[in-house]
């Protein structure tokens, strides 16, 4: 591996203007790993919903989001990026502090419905502030390093949280999710405390706001690249990452008939390969980034594939193969992290990164919503179509690929 990748990598994390910003997500993803993978079980043994009824309210998060992150991006180039973070960061630690309190469906609807709209708000702001931080030649190593972080920090919150719990007791959930409320707190202030930069815009150094309308030619969905990329995204969204908590356990669970033990190893082990894998991704992309990009929807499509073999093969082969899959899909992920959000900010202009991320963003959660609707309807009862969709979809992109460009920053 290039010592240059490396060497440029490790300065991130030594650069004044974004550690802080890196800092502040790494915080954050601690709290949301203490508590996100345990909420259906809280909203059902500890607060008494319905098991069915609990994955139904998780859904509020990115309902929600669905106008939050366009919100929250036209809020970063109107007032900005550095003020909307930090406000959607602290919306978000409110609403994850009254989750530690609710006792009806409507109270957990609600806390979630806050939740979902203080990250919606932060994130696009947040990938904006980064992409004013670092110089554009930096911005893969940048939003590669967000990522590797990132997950650490939901790895490390998962770990914490699994010492913490004994059984049931109200109690450790209910300060588990209040430490979630300060990590969000925590990550807020470091926003705060991080230098201003020359790029921000002028609103975030004590201009007055302007929410002048955006012209029309200028909007993230009339940018032919910026199609192409959310496209691209939605696609790899919905039939590849979305399918981890979605297609891959129900289909080994029916198909391949592997225990729920399994399963969680392979959660896990996506979650470190993920860590492990950047240093190689951001190495391939840097010396072709469209090769990388085809790799990325090959590694995807081979994730797919690789699960529904596993109901073809022996038990122990089954075994094998099912925690081969999330490895394959966490290359993608590693792929992904290190070459999309620098191509969506080298298209968008300078004053409008808050509203192109906050678009962009759009695409993650449209998938999240869709890849486990298609999946609910196939994996069980119609396995094959499951996967020619998925795969064949992921396949038949690629021809895209070829006409992303990596464009420049505009002014």
């Amino acid at each position: 591996m290039s010592s240059r990748v490396l060497r440029r990598f490790a300065s991130v994390f030594g650069a004044a203007a974004t550690t802080p910003l890196l800092c502040a997500g790494l915080v954050g993803a601690l709290g949301t790993g203490m508590t996100t993978p345990l909420l259906v079980v809280y909203l059902h043994s500890v607060r008494g919903l319905p098991l069915g009824l609990s994955a139904f309210v998780i859904a509020t998060v990115p309902l929600v989001s669905l106008g939050g992150n366009p919100l929250g991006g036209r809020l970063a180039d109107c007032v900005g990026a550095r003020t909307t973070a930090a406000i959607g960061l602290l919306i978000a630690g409110g609403g994850t502090a009254c989750l530690s309190a609710v006792t009806t469906v409507l109270e957990a609807v609600g806390s979630l419905g806050v939740l979902g709209l203080g990250v919606s708000l932060a994130l696009p702001a947040q990938n904006a502030l980064l992409s004013h931080a670092a110089a554009p030649a930096r911005w893969q190593s940048t939003f590669a390093a967000q990522a590797m972080l990132n997950n650490v920090g939901y790895g490390a919150g998962g770990c914490l949280s699994a010492l913490m719990i004994d059984g049931g007791q109200p109690a450790v959930f209910h300060t588990l999710y209040l430490l979630d409320g300060l990590s969000f707190v925590a990550a807020a202030l470091l926003i705060l405390r991080s230098p201003y930069l020359r790029h921000e815009p002028p609103s975030s150094n004590g201009a007055p706001p302007s929410f002048e309308r955006t012209p029309r030619s200028v909007l993230p969905l009339r940018n032919v690249d910026f199609r192409r990329l959310w496209l691209l995204s939605t696609m790899v969204y919905l039939c590849g990452f979305s399918q981890l908590h979605s297609g891959f356990p129900g289909f080994a669970t029916a198909h391949a008939h592997v225990s729920g033990r399994t399963i969680g190893m392979a959660f896990v082990a996506n979650t470190f390969l993920v860590v492990l894998a950047q240093w190689p991704a951001l190495h391939v992309a840097e010396r072709d980034q469209h090769r990388a990009l085809s790799l990325l929807f090959l590694c995807a499509a081979a994730a797919v594939s690789v699960v529904y073999l596993s109901s073809r093969t022996s038990h122990v082969t089954s075994v094998v193969l099912v925690m081969a899959a999330p490895a394959v899909l966490a290359l993608a992920e590693a792929l992904y992290s290190a070459i999309v959000p620098a191509l969506v900010n080298h298209v968008s202009p300078v004053h409008l990164r808050g509203q192109y991320n906050g678009t962009f963003m759009l695409s993650g959660v449209i998938g999240n919503l869709v890849g486990p609707a298609i999946s609910g309807l196939l994996v069980v009862s119609h396995p094959l179509l499951w996967l020619l969709v998925l795969a064949g979809s992921l396949l038949c992109v690629l021809p895209i690929l070829a006409r992303v460009g990596t464009g420049r920053s505009k002014s």
